[in-house]
């Protein structure tokens, strides 16, 4: 929970002022045996609030109290308390004070205004957890405090409404290759060829990457973004060294990942070692690489919230060529 602020638990280490002020009271209203003040929210409510930019309003019967503490478990969230123009303004909010209380994260987005004395509005603008994030509201004055609890429902997931790519900076070539397979045959005993078959397509898949600046999000980051299943976008093949944008499909917010290459798994190459020698055999596969910067654009259904990622695609495509090398040992 968020810790009392300073001024409300000094108040609380004097109560010989209490006792004062009440003793002052009394005076005033003509000693009637008691202090009487306006009970500024009869019922303690339980207050819940749903749906992307949805709001809720709580009404008090009286004006005479402030915001004096935001408890809460999330422990990513941070508080960030302002007036009503925007600057800001430490908590609490004393009686009288109007102001605004935004906790956010990554993932969520709360905010809790008090404009007026008789009422606090609360808007959540998003929660992309799968769960209610619970807030404990304190409000009072000199004389007396109340918490209600915050429930904030999970709303939408941000969708992608589009993916760019910079082809002014694609770059590809086909030169690489990639080992697939190798053996050390042993034929120094033997008088005739040690046949060895070689299956070079048969575990070869195309590898697909997205490299991003900064700090490295993993799968959970986007998931809570974009929800379960994670969303696939069209990546570029390439024809004759150029870009092609056919229906190619990898899923967005898993970083490395494979496809199939297409290539025949049962095609077979025999090699073999003459009699008398020992041989390193290694099997390389030619593949077609490319990068290319992408921008994805995304935006959260029912309000004008919206999330870019940026960074680069790599990818590389074996293709029906490969290569075998021997080493006499």
């Amino acid at each position: 929970m968020a810790a009392r602020s300073t001024y409300w638990r000094d108040l609380r280490e004097y109560p010989a002022r209490l006792a004062a002020a009440a003793a002052l009271a009394c005076v005033l209203g003509g000693c009637n045996g008691g202090v009487f003040i306006d009970d500024f929210l009869p019922e303690v409510p339980s207050v819940s609030v749903e749906g992307v930019e949805g709001r809720t309003v709580v009404p008090f019967e009286a004006d005479n109290w402030g915001i004096l503490d935001v408890g809460f478990l999330q422990n990513e969230l941070r508080i960030y308390p302002t007036d009503l123009e925007g600057n800001f303004q430490a908590l609490p909010f004393e009686e009288g004070e109007r102001g605004c209380i935004r906790l956010q994260s990554d993932y969520f987005d709360l905010e809790v205004e008090k404009g007026d004395g008789r009422s606090l509005g609360v808007t959540l603008h998003e929660n992309l957890y799968d769960n209610p994030v619970a807030v404990n509201l304190t409000v009072g004055n000199f004389y007396e405090e109340k918490t209600f609890s915050l429930s904030a429902a999970p709303t939408a997931k941000y969708r992608i409404d589009s993916v760019a790519y910079d082809w002014e900076r694609f770059s590809t070539y086909d030169y690489g290759l990639r080992e697939v397979d190798a053996m050390a045959l042993d034929n120094t005993a033997g008088s005739d060829t040690l046949w060895w078959t070689v299956y070079p397509y048969r575990n070869v898949r195309r590898e697909i990457s997205f490299f991003t600046p900064g700090e490295v999000k993993g799968e959970e980051h986007y998931a809570r973004l974009l929800g379960r299943p994670l969303p696939a976008i069209v990546i570029p093949d390439v024809e004759e060294g150029e870009p092609l944008l056919a229906d190619t499909r990898v899923v967005f917010g898993i970083k490395q990942q494979e496809l199939e290459a297409g290539l025949d798994p049962d095609f077979a190459v025999k090699v073999g070692v003459p009699g008398g020698k020992r041989q390193h055999i290694q099997v390389y596969v030619a593949q077609v690489h490319y990068d290319v910067p992408y921008t994805v654009y995304c935006s959260l259904p029912g309000s004008g919230r919206t999330r870019t990622f940026s960074g680069e695609l790599r990818s590389d495509l074996p293709v029906a060529e490969h290569y075998i090398t021997r080493t006499d040992e």
